[in-house]
């Protein structure tokens, strides 16, 4: 069966320092999806997204960052589900949240908890999830930071879970 998802993490940390990560996934994905991991040191972010990216055939990605827990189960298909509802939104982050269950800073956020979304100006892009697209990050960005921001500027509307 062709997964729904394909979750990637990318990575300068390799594969072995992401096995904690990679279980809590498995422990509470649900639903048929594929996890692709793009660890590569020698890589940028930029080039790590896009190599990820390069190997994604599902509909619906969710790309994360390296640090994310507190994932539970059934997190990945609620994540996707305002794209399945909404046409005209491209782009989904889930709310960070601390351990004591209050907010964690978020740019663009205005912190209404009684939304179940939330528009916002800049996505967060610690957790996202989006269409298959042919947009891919610019591998212009040396490092880390600002690939993520233009990507998710090229792909459209964006709002906050």
């Amino acid at each position: 069966m062709r997964p729904e998802i394909d979750i990637i993490i990318p990575s300068c940390k390799t594969t072995k320092e992401l096995s904690g990560l990679v279980e809590e996934i498995m422990r509470n994905s649900t639903g048929a999806f594929e996890l692709i991991m793009a660890a590569n040191p020698d890589f940028s972010a930029a080039k790590n997204r896009n190599a990820g990216l390069s190997s994604s055939t599902a509909p619906y990605i969710i790309m994360m960052d390296d640090d994310i827990t507190g994932l539970y189960p059934g997190w990945n298909e609620e994540l996707i589900k305002p794209l399945k509802i909404f046409s005209a939104i491209s782009v989904v982050s889930a709310r960070l949240m601390r351990k004591d269950g209050k907010f964690a800073a978020m740019m663009g956020s205005r912190y209404r908890i009684g939304q179940e979304f939330e528009e916002v100006p800049k996505t967060p892009t610690v957790c996202v999830a989006f269409l298959q697209t042919l947009y891919r990050f610019d591998e212009n960005f040396m490092g880390s930071g600002f690939e993520d921001d233009a990507f998710c500027l090229a792909m459209g509307p964006e709002i906050v879970i």
